[in-house]
């Protein structure tokens, strides 16, 4: 499983890379056991000029059918930009 995530991600990123312009962004919503896979793929393949410029997690007041099933709380949401000139600006909350 690590191992398909990660070549989807490879691709998936070299896709981002491909189609936006040179200060152009993306946002990444991913599930929190995901993210360190996302970190590994940026860090291996760095020539891919991307970056990550911040991370920010979404919570919401209930769970998706929390009802019957215990679920996530929370969404992870990845900044990603392309080249060295973007600058970003802070963002306290999602709500």
């Amino acid at each position: 499983m690590f191992l398909e995530y990660s070549n989807f991600l490879f691709h998936l990123f070299f896709e981002f890379e491909r189609i936006l312009k040179d200060d152009g962004t993306i946002w990444l919503c991913c599930g929190r056991t995901k993210i360190p896979i996302v970190f590994d793929v940026l860090k291996k393949f760095d020539n891919l000029n991307l970056n990550l410029d911040n991370w920010l997690t979404y919570v919401r007041a209930k769970g998706r059918g929390s009802k019957n099933k215990l679920k996530s709380q929370c969404e992870e949401i990845l900044h990603i930009s392309k080249g060295k000139n973007y600058k970003w600006n802070s963002v306290e909350y999602l709500r």
